[in-house]
């Protein structure tokens, strides 16, 4: 049997962001090889034109579409010279609405979009490079929300031509990455995808790098920070970062962050006050 290729792994840290999201305008020149990444992404094509990989099947794209990309799909470009503007974002950091109904969207590509949304990608793109604005993380989260809200009827459309996935691997570590904040057990792991939690344990660290119960904890946890700079309760953040208790949580967070969450509070506005 062939074995599949092992898609290079790309995550948030990699990227310049506001309040998880990010907007950029992008060059393509060349091949761009299939990759995975543990965010969201859209993208839309303002010039030219290419072939676009997505799970394995082939789709020609060119100016006016958009390309829509979950953490569990794997996706590249052949040769090609477009440009885009693109935007990554996690779906923690969404409206509830969307946090879990983004995942279930069957569409990926969607064909000519309006001038209305492709006005929504400029302005993204405009604030997000306004160095200091006021109130420039909302206008970015809502202008974000806004296409998707003109995609949606498309990304839940049906598809003539669905593309697979079929590296059950790949598809649980983006199973993880959008529902990290609830309970995940290697027995979920295995009644979802069929892999055992001696062989999932094994293959996740090799592809990952650190244990899958780590991986959570650190993603759980770099929510957690946010929703506290945000104002919310410490309570609050325990359980809506899927801890099942308020010690289990302090006691995580003091490990990875080094301080307890009233400390990274009290610590932030201080360092943001000194500034």
């Amino acid at each position: 049997m062939k074995r599949t290729t092992v898609p290079k792994y790309y995550k948030t840290d990699g990227f310049e962001n506001i309040n998880g999201f990010s907007v950029s305008c992008n060059l393509v020149r060349e091949k761009y090889n299939v990759h995975q990444h543990e965010y969201f992404e859209l993208e839309l094509i303002i010039e030219g034109e290419s072939v676009h990989t997505l799970n394995g099947e082939k789709c020609n794209i060119s100016k006016g579409d958009v390309i829509f990309v979950t953490p569990m799909d794997r996706h590249g470009y052949e040769s090609c010279f477009i440009r885009t503007y693109t935007i990554h974002f996690s779906g923690a950091n969404l409206s509830p609405i969307f946090k879990n109904a983004l995942s279930l969207g069957k569409n990926r590509i969607i064909k000519n979009v309006d001038t209305v949304t492709q006005n929504y990608f400029k302005l993204a793109h405009k604030f997000f490079m306004e160095t200091g604005a006021k109130y420039r993380d909302i206008k970015i989260k809502n202008l974000v929300e806004l296409i998707l809200l003109e995609l949606m009827p498309d990304i839940f459309a049906e598809s003539e031509k669905m593309p697979l996935i079929n590296d059950r691997l790949t598809e649980a570590i983006g199973y993880i990455n959008v529902n990290f904040t609830n309970e995940i057990t290697l027995g979920t792991i295995e009644g979802l995808f069929g892999l055992s939690g001696a062989y999932f344990s094994r293959a996740f660290k090799n592809r990952v790098g650190k244990t899958f119960v780590n991986y959570i904890s650190e993603k759980r946890i770099e929510y957690a920070k946010k929703l506290l700079l945000s104002g919310e309760k410490v309570i609050d953040t325990c359980y809506e970062c899927g801890f099942s208790s308020e010690r289990n949580f302090a006691r995580r967070f003091r490990e990875l962050v080094g301080m307890t969450p009233k400390e990274y509070v009290l610590n932030s506005k201080k360092e943001f006050s000194e500034s």
